[in-house]
Formats: structure tokens, sequence, C-alpha cells
């Protein structure tokens, strides 16, 4: 439920009508009680194709999805309009109609400590911050009640052995580190920075554990904490918007919020580096921030490798002593394996519909689902125009304006697919073929003045039908499309360029 949900269908108009038809489309969605759901004003229900938006449906739900079809073009009066006793039974249009009945599922919900392993000292009061921890089923508004649970765990464990509630001891044996809510404050003096083993004194280690419930499912997140006798800096470094996997085509900006033990801020000095990854941090190359040394990193976009899982940290010092902190994350593994394809590869404006498909493409599976954006531009241009904007729908048939004379009359075409992350993979190639992907839209050719504005006068009414299917955008692409078509169309032995 978290995900937007497209539904699609297909409808033939009857044989005992010989007009060609137009086929009205009605959604409606209905609970298990088949009590129609009121959706967004965005969702367009006169379509073909139905997309529902994320936290629109309840989880471990049963819906039904119902859709009626008639012809606009029939000799009957439509069902909107149809109402007894104004009009007789035999008067109404048959209704096409199909009803499938599907269930929602469940999400575990994501326990989330801010920040991540970090040095901290002993003597110091720390708090661990659960409060991001969140049910990816419910909006931000909407976020049902979760239960917290902390355990701590220490490595070598204390003396006085393992406790009861989940807590650690610390020194004289006062347990600490077991609790519920949100947050978990460790007083002063508890944790021990190192402990006698066998004679010689070892680095104790703690590892804090969140369990996030929902009474149905549990998620755990730990954090480590090394504490230290010395007296420094308390670091928390996070990503702010949170996400299970990140997309290596846009930017990534890591925040840090930094407690000194003693000396003034601005004494402070702070150093960013990469722990576990291939690319490294300190090369201000891979950076959209000044450098590695500021309270916060922003890294560039496409520099991070995809499916690749980076730990950064950031170390503060303060009069010669450094605390740190660090995070874990994982790069998303954009869309891959498909192709783009094209056909035909030349036509005519207005006479020749262009079918272009996006096949085959794959992303992760908590990554669905995908979008399609189809585009065209001038060869060589950054400027793109829409053919299709982002849409669940793999396949559009589309007519396009013809290009420019300059350009022997030929369009790039282009393909952006995107999951729900907003990793994104640009495909400029096509019908497995090197090099750009190119079409060659002629401009239409007429007789004359009058012939022209006859054909465009008739074809405007096809902007009405796309308002009353509910596609707005679509109406707006074909009345630029009929602009441009007017613009360059070849009348008699010459070319029109009425908007030059």
């Amino acid at each position: 439920v978290n995900r937007s949900m497209s539904l699609s269908a297909t409808a033939v108009a009857s044989t005992c009508n010989t007009a060609p038809p137009t086929l009205l489309f009605k959604w409606t969605i209905l609970d298990a009680q088949m009590l129609p759901l009121l959706l967004d004003a965005s969702v367009q229900v006169n379509v073909n194709s139905i997309s529902i938006p994320p936290f629109t449906l309840l989880a471990g739900r049963t819906y039904f999805a119902n859709l009626s079809v008639t012809d606009k073009n029939a000799v009957c009066i439509l069902p909107e309009q149809c109402t007894l006793p104004t009009y007789a039974p035999s008067q109404c249009c048959a209704v096409g109609s199909d009803l499938v009945s599907f269930e929602t599922g469940h999400s575990f919900p994501l326990a989330k400590i801010v920040g991540g392993e970090r040095k901290a000292s002993a003597q110091t009061e720390l708090q661990l911050d659960g409060s991001r921890s969140f049910h990816p089923d419910y909006p931000g508004a909407q976020q049902p009640t979760l239960q917290y649970k902390w355990t701590c765990k220490d490595t070598p464990p204390s003396n006085f052995g393992t406790s009861s509630k989940g807590g650690c001891f610390g020194i004289g044996g006062i347990e600490f580190g077991s609790r519920t809510g949100k947050n978990m404050v460790i007083p002063p003096g508890s944790m021990r920075a190192s402990t006698m083993v066998n004679g010689p004194y070892v680095p104790v280690v703690y590892d804090f554990s969140l369990n996030v419930s929902d009474t149905i499912s549990w998620n755990i997140a730990t954090v480590r904490v090394h504490p230290t006798s010395e007296s420094v800096p308390l670091v928390s470094v996070m990503i702010n918007d949170v996400k299970r996997v990140y997309p290596p085509n846009l930017r990534i900006s890591l925040i840090s919020m930094v407690k000194p033990a003693a000396a003034p801020m601005d004494t402070l000095t702070y150093e960013w580096k990469t722990v576990i990854g291939d690319v490294d941090l300190t090369k201000n190359q891979y950076l959209l921030s000044l450098n590695s040394r500021g309270k916060g990193l922003v890294i560039k976009p496409h520099v991070l490798t995809s499916g690749q899982q980076y730990t950064v940290r950031l170390s503060v010092m303060e009069n010669g002593k450094a605390g740190f902190d660090q995070i874990t994350f994982i790069m998303d593994n954009p869309p891959s394996g498909g192709v783009f394809e094209l056909s035909p590869t030349t036509g005519i404006s207005l006479d020749t519909r262009f079918k272009l498909s996006a096949v085959n493409w794959q992303v992760d599976q908590e990554t669905l689902p995908m979008s399609y954006t189809f585009e065209y531009l001038r060869q060589g241009s950054s400027i793109f125009r829409l053919v299709q904007g982002a849409s669940e729908s793999s396949v559009v048939n589309a007519m396009l304006p013809p290009g420019f004379s300059g350009d022997s009359n030929e369009w790039a075409l282009q393909l952006r697919i995107s999951n729900l992350v907003g990793s994104e993979t640009l495909a400029k190639t096509c019908n497995l073929i090197a090099g750009d992907c190119m079409v060659k839209v002629m401009p239409k050719a007429y007789a004359s003045t009058e012939a022209m504005m006859t054909d465009l006068t008739a074809r405007s009414s096809v902007i009405e039908q796309l308002i009353l299917a509910g596609d707005p955008n679509g109406a707006i692409n074909y009345a630029i499309l009929l602009l441009s078509a007017m613009n360059s169309a070849q009348v008699g032995t010459r070319r029109r360029s009425l908007l030059a």
C-alpha cells in the first residue's frame, strides 16, 4: 500500500455498431463491503489504465476493482443520463463490465537509530534516538502506535552477568540500556571503557538494539558504541532522507550534530572519510560540498557504485582528542536489462503512429513499481519535449511533430526508466542499434491551404475526446502537435512556416 498500483484493461466495441467507436471507461474501487472508495481528485478514473496512489488503500484488506465501458457513438442514452422513468431500460446503452478482487499486503515497521557506530566519552551522557522509526504502510501524519524495546549487550561482559531485562551492568552493578520508548539515555559513568581479561586491559564495546513492533511484525536496528575514558566530543551523523536504498543518480547529503566535551564549537575540526566502499570521499572531485572537512558532506550524483554498501565516518577533534560517528547505507541498483524499441523509424506527421516500447526492464522487488518517460529532442540538444510523462505504462503509441528541415526532419528519442526510490536509467539507443535513437518525421503534404484547414479542423475533435477520457495532458500535447503540423505543413510545392 506504500506504492502506487496500476490496473489496465482492454475493451472492444460491439460489432453491431458500424461507426468508429469511442469507448468510455469508468473505474470504481470498492472495499470488502462493496462500498466505493473516495479517491483523490488526481486519480483519473475515465481511462483504460488507472493508477492508485500510495496510501490510498489499507494494509491487509480485500478490495474490488470494477470497470464499466460504454460506446460514446452508440445510438442510446449513456448510463449517467439514462434514469427511469425519463427513459425506458431499452433506451439505455449496454454496458460492458468486469470485476476483479485483490488483497493488499502488510509491511513490517522499520527500526531506525539516528547515527551509527560511534566513539563517545564514558563520562558523558549518551542519548540514543529511535524517533525516526516508522511504519512504511502509513504516511507521516497517520503513523500507527508502535512498540519500542531497547536492549544492551557488552563485550567482554560485565562480572555481574546477564540482565533478565536485556540490559547491561555498569560500575557497581547498576543496570542500564534496557527500557521502552523511542529514545534511551545512558547516564554518565555507566559504560566501562576497558576491563581486565586474563591480566591485560581490553576495550569494551556496547551494542544497543532497538526492537520496533506493530504487534503483527517487528524489526531491529543496532548501534555499536566504543566508550573512552577521554573527554571527546559527542558526534551524531545522519542522512536526512531515510531510505532502504539510495539512488546513485541523485546526490546524498550527510549532516551532523556535535556536542563538544568542553571546548567552544568554533575550535572543533571535522574530517569525513570512507570506512567501507570503493570511493575515497576525502577527494573533492567526488563532492558538491566545499571539501571533506566541514560539518556536512554532500556527495555528487553518479559517484557511488550501484548495489554497493558504504560506511562513512565523521571524526571531530577537540583538544587533540577525537570522537566519531559513522553511518552505513546501501546504493540501489537502477533499472537494467531492458531495451528501448521504436517502430517505425520513419513516418509522416499526423499520419503515422509511432510505437515506443520499454521492454524487459528489471529492478529489485522492493523498489517496484517502475515508471517510464518517453522524450524527443533535437540531436545534440539537452532540451527535450515529452511524448509521455512519467507513467507505469511501458508502451505508448503517439504521433510526432515534423522534425526540423535543417535536421533532415529527424528527432532523437530517449527513454527514462525510474523506480520507487528514484533510481533512473536513461536509454538513448533503440532497436539494439548503436548511436542515438533517431526517428524521421516528414511534414504532412496538402494540395491547398483549404485542404489543410479542413483536415486540421476535423482532427481537433480528438482534443475533446482526450478531455472526456480524462487525459488533459494528452489533449495539450495533441493541440501542440496540430500547431506544429500547421506550421511545417507542405502546401502545394512549398513548406509553410507560419510560426517561425
